[in-house]
């Protein structure tokens, strides 16, 4: 039992550790994103444009979130094509 609760704090706080980078920041700009646009996904190479939409002044990163990409092929898919372009691209392959 106490392994399993270790191990567990170790996934949360290698989440936190990469969340807390301008990379992990790309990342959560593009799940956002996605949960706003989850069918057919924004647009693509939208990704550019929207991120403003998303970096806000409290943010620890306010006025670095914003990219020409989020730097993650599954996560640029996911949130310029959604969930359609996604699975399109998992039959293609």
């Amino acid at each position: 039992m106490n392994r399993i609760k270790q191990e567990d704090n170790l996934i949360v706080k290698s989440y936190l550790l990469i969340l807390n980078t301008y990379w992990g920041q790309h990342y959560s700009v593009a799940l956002e994103i996605f949960s706003d646009h989850k069918i057919f996904g924004s647009g693509i190479k939208s990704f550019r444009f929207l991120c403003n939409e998303y970096d806000k002044e409290y943010q620890k990163y306010y006025g670095s979130r914003c990219s020409t990409h989020p730097h993650n092929l599954v996560f640029e898919i996911l949130s310029e094509t959604g969930i359609f372009g996604f699975i399109f691209l998992i039959l293609l392959i």
